[in-house]
């Protein structure tokens, strides 16, 4: 059965998830621009009213520690300004945190196998400071076959989790809502081929 989580899509793009619960990933949608990664490729930031050291917590080498004071001496100091208000500060100290995450991971368990049917992966990111997430949880993204249709294509996308979870759906992207007779035809084959091509992978993972 096709899934569609979010209701009725605003940028053009649908996602059919195949398996498990859609109410677990309402907060993953897919746009044409972007791909997976939480509705857009948005960059992480930190939340309104953060500092730099509510990220730190020893996370920070000791560089990148005095780097953040000594910058925070100099705003109060010389312009006034209180920390809650650096959010440049805490941005920068977010980035060495979820770089030193992305690292550490990497040089513990590398990149590992790649998901079976992918023809293009992404690198290795952590949810950290997305969307305000607050978890250093790893993923990658990746994309598998791609079928056009005129305006209209097919792909199959799918997300690895730093646990070695895979997940794959079908998305559609481009303007469905109204569809000349051979056209909705090809799409429906194209969907009924990538759900194959879905089902198929995610056998080939277990082996």
């Amino acid at each position: 059965m096709w899934t569609f989580p979010f209701g009725a899509p605003t940028n053009g793009a649908r996602s059919a998830f195949l398996g498990g619960d859609p109410d677990e990933r309402r907060h993953e949608v897919i746009t044409p621009q972007a791909g997976w990664r939480h509705g857009e490729r948005k960059r992480a930031r930190a939340n309104r009213g953060e500092t730099w050291r509510d990220y730190d917590s020893g996370k920070l080498t000791d560089e990148q520690r005095r780097e953040c004071q000594n910058a925070e001496e100099y705003e109060k100091e010389h312009n006034g300004r209180d920390p809650q208000d650096l959010t440049y500060l805490a941005e920068r100290a977010l980035k060495y945190v979820r770089d030193r995450i992305v690292t550490g991971f990497l040089e513990t368990r590398g990149d590992g196998p790649n998901p079976a049917g992918a023809m293009r992966i992404e690198d290795w990111d952590t949810r950290l400071g997305i969307d305000g997430c607050i978890e250093e949880t790893m993923f990658r993204e990746f994309f598998g076959s791609l079928w056009p249709i005129g305006d209209v294509h097919v792909q199959v996308e799918g997300v690895e989790h730093g646990t070695g979870k895979i997940e794959r759906w079908v998305a559609i992207h481009g303007d469905t809502a109204s569809l000349a007779p051979g056209v909705a035809c090809e799409l429906a084959q194209a969907l009924a081929a990538a759900a194959d091509e879905v089902e198929q992978m995610n056998e080939a993972d277990k082996h």
